[in-house]
């Protein structure tokens, strides 16, 4: 019996998400969005408890926004506990990354003379990409992606007043802890995960993490926040004491291990915990080591358990 044709492929469609490509001064961006099951497909609710749902913000949109609503949706079905998940990302289609973008919007600048451009896979430094836009990315975020999914997405979600938190993971839980240091009132929970602090000698140690521990808000402002956040850091314990892969030659594992010793992302993990934690800065700090986890299975591991902790389902 021959198989009947099905026709031209369909995409596939998930219930009660939304996309939307918007253009900035910093180019065009992509907006995902998801709100629960059960409300209206067009975004409205009668729900009761709107005003105590967070609204989790992201980017790496491209990377990270179906695993997060799908991790949403599990736990809406097991807790009865919602989230909406509005993720940045970009308009490409052959990869969930876009190095060209990505690299410039998520790292903070610095007032050295020279920023450091980080090593590629190949080993050679990233001097064609222009690194250090984390403040003008976040007034895009702020002043225009934020208003137009307030707005004109979700116009009926009091999403200005309802929990906000901002999620990163490696260059993005970098822009992270920049959001954290210069507009610490912007969002209640920041969760980076396994965040790149070693970018360009650890400048934001030295720049905007002091500003923000000096008492103002990293950014030179001097205004404090209107309230106490709290952060979220994540990383994995292979993202340090690397494991050599089956696969992995000798030359590669030592290349691997050599970044690894220089990155120290456990180590600068730890130390910027303990400042933090030792000021008044933060209503809860929250570190978590994932054992037996690298850079890149890190990720999802903070996905999940920081969506635990921002729903109230984790007391660990």
């Amino acid at each position: 019996m021959e198989p009947q044709s099905a026709g031209p492929l369909q995409a596939a469609q998930v219930p009660n998400t939304y996309q939307r490509v918007i253009s900035t001064p910093r180019g065009q961006y992509l907006i995902l969005v998801s709100w629960p099951l059960g409300w209206n497909p067009d975004g409205t609710t009668d729900d009761p408890n709107i005003g105590d749902i967070p609204v989790l913000y992201m980017v790496d949109g491209n990377a990270y926004f179906f695993t997060a609503t799908d991790v949403v949706r599990r736990l809406q079905f097991m807790f009865g506990k919602k989230a909406i998940v509005i993720a940045v990302g970009y308009p490409v289609t052959d990869s969930v990354y876009a190095p060209q973008r990505r690299g410039p919007d998520l790292t903070p600048p610095s007032k050295r003379e020279r920023v450091e451009p980080p090593t590629g896979k190949d080993g050679k430094p990233q001097a064609h990409v222009s690194f250090g836009g984390a403040d003008e990315f976040h007034g895009v975020l702020e002043d225009i992606i934020m208003p137009v999914v307030e707005q004109e997405i979700l116009p009926s979600i009091p999403l200005k007043t309802m929990p906000r938190a901002l999620f990163g993971h490696s260059f993005g839980g970098l822009f992270t802890l920049f959001s954290l240091f210069t507009r610490p009132g912007l969002f209640d929970t920041y969760i980076a995960a396994s965040p790149s602090i070693w970018w360009n000698g650890c400048s934001i140690v030295e720049e905007q993490e002091r500003a923000f521990l000096e008492g103002g808000n990293g950014s030179g402002e001097g205004e404090p926040a209107p309230s106490k956040p709290r952060l979220f850091m994540m990383y994995g314990s292979y993202e340090q004491d690397v494991v050599r892969k089956p696969y992995e030659s000798e030359e590669e594992f030592a290349r691997r291990k050599k970044h690894a010793t220089e990155f120290r992302m456990k180590y600068n993990a730890v130390e910027m915990a303990g400042r933090l934690d030792t000021s008044d800065k933060l209503e809860e700090l929250w570190l978590q080591e994932y054992e037996g986890e690298d850079h890149g299975s890190a990720a999802v591991c903070a996905l999940q358990s920081g969506i635990l902790r921002l729903l109230g389902e984790s007391a660990s």
